[in-house]
């Protein structure tokens, strides 16, 4: 899902009028403003999350790479999830060109439930 996190933040404006940097704040805003409910495991991230601003850095292959990194290391490299970007450049426009049909597909699902709760 992360290699699909970078995809939606490439393509942001495919997707939203709302540029993702002033998604990102106001996102990191709510974090803050909910701080209390969410896990102690979240807490703790939240700060590296907003210094490090991850929404926006998913958008480039460098920020991928860099979060790859990170949650390797928070996974004490079991996984070397790093590796990843490898594979990701490898095969780019196939991931990219999967992750376009799962979303429309997603998009189209959620237009139908909200239709339904109408």
């Amino acid at each position: 899902d992360i290699v699909y996190d970078h995809f939606l933040a490439k393509n942001w404006n495919l997707y939203s009028e709302e540029p993702l940097e002033i998604y990102a704040e106001a996102f990191y805003k709510l974090l803050k403003e909910n701080h209390s409910l969410l896990t102690e495991k979240t807490q703790k991230m939240i700060p590296y999350m907003i210094a490090r601003n991850w929404l926006v850095s998913y958008a480039t292959l460098e920020g991928l790479e860099m979060i790859l990194f990170q949650m390797d290391y928070r996974t004490q490299h079991r996984a070397n999830m790093q590796e990843a970007i490898v594979e990701v450049k490898n095969f780019y426009r196939q991931l990219e060109e999967e992750f376009t049909l799962f979303f429309e597909e997603l998009r189209n699902h959620c237009e139908e439930k909200l239709k339904e709760l109408k």
